[in-house]
């Protein structure tokens, strides 16, 4: 006959099993919807994700890729220790035929290559990720990094101009 509380023992037993079998990786990454990786045509970069290994126990990850234009330069396989996080270069390339504000995206998904020892079900982990990439211009792409240099010039004429200022007021202050 089944109670009530066989019934509950059996859903907790499961649960507790299921937990077990169970792995987790979380992947991060400095490109999202917001900040997009931007590319002009024919362009090629490396970037850089992180692998975190989430789980109590260690595991081996395998890279995939769809997409145009990208390829894993270190993998295809990770292995990853309980809380460690691991580096993985990306290179990627906008094609040459490609339109200025054109959107893409390119997919890495990584896979716990778990083995079940005697016939035994298990869950293994498994996340994908989705790098926007935009095409730009490049006189728009290097737009950012003249703003950026134009900001450091004028930063380091003020620190000189207050240096300048200190130790004048203070040979002044040596005078009197």
């Amino acid at each position: 006959m089944v109670t009530k509380y066989n019934l509950t023992l059996l859903a907790l037993t499961l649960f507790l099993l299921s937990t077990s079998l169970i792995s987790a990786v979380d992947v991060i990454s400095p490109y999202n919807k917001e900040n997009p990786l931007k590319l002009s045509p024919g362009e090629k970069t490396n970037i850089q994700l992180t692998l975190k290994n989430t789980d109590r126990e260690n595991m081996t990850l395998r890279a995939t890729v769809s997409g145009t234009g990208a390829s894993i330069l270190d993998g295809p396989l990770y292995p990853i220790t309980s809380g460690i996080e691991i580096p993985v270069s990306v290179e990627v390339s906008a094609p040459e035929e490609a339109e200025i504000g054109e959107n893409y995206e390119i997919e890495i998904s990584f896979k716990d290559i778990k083995t079940t020892d005697g016939g035994l079900l298990g869950i293994t982990s498994a996340v994908t990720i989705r790098i926007p990439v935009q095409v730009v211009d490049k006189k728009e792409d290097s737009r950012d990094l003249i703003d950026l240099k134009q900001n450091i010039y004028v930063i380091l004429g003020i620190v000189a101009i207050i240096g300048i200022l200190s130790v004048i007021i203070k040979k002044e202050h040596n005078l009197k």
